[in-house]
């Protein structure tokens, strides 16, 4: 794909997302043509659909939750991990949360696949902090991996009454409290 057709893409993918969040996934695909300055054609050259468009809006946070976990994998330490991972979660909540909610539950084989992955690499990462005696006693890292994935929907709820940081500092204090023995 030449530059400019992928720079083009890239703006109606970032013109989309923003008005998906803005007003909900009824936005007209005429007016993120509009909004993004590119014509009709190129939209519909790059998506078919509006499925499709959503679609590729869904796979790129997919994405970026991988592109967190991954972070998260690479450090040595899980309880740095761990946090790795709640302020990422954080800071994805904070800027596609909305999106997040507005689009849905993932909902392709190939999204869920990459949203097994993640729950695994999650997984993994209680199993790691298991390992090191971190864990609290008696809490399966499956479970641990589930709670911590319900404090997503939880933070986007909350901001709705409180500032960031108030939520984001008292959500990690409950979460490191709740699975986690004190750090080394």
């Amino acid at each position: 794909m030449r530059a400019d057709a992928r720079a083009n893409r890239q703006r109606l993918l970032d013109t989309a997302r923003t008005l998906f969040a803005e007003r909900g996934s009824d936005v007209d695909m005429r007016e993120i043509c509009e909004r993004s300055g590119i014509g009709i054609g190129t939209l519909y050259r790059n998506f078919a659909s509006k499925d499709e468009l959503v679609t590729a809006i869904k796979d790129e946070l997919l994405e970026q939750g991988r592109n967190l976990l991954d972070r998260a994998e690479a450090v040595d330490d899980p309880f740095e991990g761990l946090k790795i991972v709640l302020n990422g979660m954080w800071e994805l909540a904070e800027t596609r949360g909305r999106l997040m909610a507005e689009l849905g539950a993932l909902t392709s084989p190939k999204r869920e696949e990459g949203a097994e992955d993640i729950r695994a690499t999650m997984r993994k990462l209680f199993q790691r902090l298991q390992d090191d005696g971190r864990l609290r006693s008696g809490l399966d890292p499956a479970l641990a991996e589930g709670f911590i994935g319900s404090l997503f929907p939880l933070y986007i709820n909350l901001r709705q009454s409180f500032e960031a940081e108030q939520v984001r500092a008292q959500l990690t204090l409950l979460a490191i409290s709740s699975v986690v023995v004190t750090p080394a």
